[in-house]
């Protein structure tokens, strides 16, 4: 219930109340469920593992770059060339 509880809390942005435990389960059986698939179509854990972190590496790099010319004022891109 741990992770599906992470997962709504994620999706919603808040803690789910007692009337919402039926939609936090299934978000927790939708992860195991997906966790499961991950090893069915990589075939073997080892290989599976290294092409999600392949991709999680991509992502978060891209995500830092994309961060950073937002966030950094291009004056000093500027700066740095001269």
């Amino acid at each position: 219930m741990n992770a599906g509880a992470s997962l709504f809390t994620l999706f919603s942005g808040r803690p789910y109340v007692a009337a919402e435990l039926e939609t936090v389960r299934i978000l927790g059986i939708a992860l195991l469920a997906s966790t499961f698939l991950f090893v069915l179509f990589g075939q073997r854990i080892e290989r599976t593992i290294k092409i999600v972190m392949g991709v999680f590496l991509i992502f978060v790099l891209t995500g830092l770059v994309l961060v950073t010319l937002i966030v950094v004022p291009p004056d000093y891109f500027v700066c740095l060339l001269w």
